[in-house]
């Protein structure tokens, strides 16, 4: 069992930046080469701590709030247009403020396919990425097949308006739903236990729910589209993608029920240069479960490419 730290680190300063009249929220600490850390769903900047903990030794480590997520602003209702090309501009100009030429990149789940975007729509930004648990268009109708429909339901839930109220019609509501996106898919089952409180207590906020439930139908379409162009005789087909061309790393957590280990070999149509690890004691929230070895694995692939 590894130690899981989310305190505060003491040098942790908060950034509260404009990008086209929003506030966007970036937690930083550290000195160093920079890394951005972007954060999945249902996440927010807090969940890097474990890491960020020990990264922030080397490193100048930032922690955004994507729009609609932790301290940043949200839209006031479930909202599209707010898909991986939105983030990832806004991330780029992150880097710009900052005064960054280019940075490493560490992300998860929706932060995968934000970083994603940004490489390929503005290589010269992202020196290099890590990847934990990575979604990809390539998983097509894997998304369907043998029951695993079953598993990404809310998916489909949150997209829908009167979700907001239901979800988060008190304290109790909140708190269930999260403990079935949290505890329900680690591997670690106490990987949350200390931050629990934190994490309702964030998603009761005023538009947080409906700030975070933006992602799933801002990006519905994509994803209905991935499934679809896989819905033929021939099976899962092999799109001919354009590929990602800086080095990466992912670390995918053996026990991830949303997504699964075994599609790790679909990052092959997508990154020229990537290493692919297991993490064998993690399930879906790889960063917070075992922040331990993946600042070790991290570590090391940060050495081979001289970061």
């Amino acid at each position: 069992m590894e130690k899981i730290d989310f305190t505060t680190p003491e040098d942790l300063q908060h950034h509260f930046i404009k990008l086209d009249g929003r506030n966007i929220h970036v937690a930083v600490c550290g000195s160093g080469k920079p890394i951005i850390l972007v954060h999945g769903w249902p996440e927010f900047w807090m969940a890097w701590l474990p890491l960020a903990n020990q990264l922030k030794q080397k490193y100048t480590v930032l922690m955004p709030d994507l729009y609609g997520f932790g301290r940043s602003d949200k839209p006031k209702a479930i909202s599209e247009g707010l898909g991986p090309k939105f983030h990832a501009n806004d991330l780029g100009d992150l880097i710009t403020y900052f005064g960054f030429e280019c940075v490493v990149t560490i992300t998860h789940d929706v932060g995968a396919w934000v970083i994603q975007d940004l490489m390929l729509s503005n290589p010269s930004k992202v020196f290099a990425g890590i990847f934990f648990n990575c979604p990809n268009s390539s998983i097509g109708t894997r998304w369907l097949t043998d029951g695993h429909i079953n598993k990404i339901w809310y998916q489909s839930l949150i997209q829908l308006d009167w979700s907001v109220n239901l979800i988060g019609y008190n304290e109790d509501t909140c708190s269930i739903f999260l403990e079935a996106m949290t505890k329900e898919i680690c591997y670690q089952k106490h990987a949350f236990d200390a931050v629990f409180d934190s994490w309702v207590k964030n998603f009761m906020a005023p538009n947080a729910l409906a700030g975070s439930f933006s992602w799933y139908k801002s990006i519905n379409k994509m994803r209905l589209a991935s499934i679809e162009e896989n819905l033929s005789p021939q099976g899962i087909k092999q799109t001919n993608t354009k590929l990602i061309e800086a080095p990466c790393f992912s670390y995918w957590g053996q026990h991830d029920p949303i997504l699964k280990s075994e599609w790790r070999h679909t990052l092959s149509q997508h990154f020229r240069d990537i290493e692919i690890r297991l993490a064998n004691n993690a399930g879906h929230y790889v960063h917070i479960e075992t922040p331990v070895s993946s600042f070790k694995m991290i570590s090391t692939f940060l050495e081979n490419i001289k970061y």
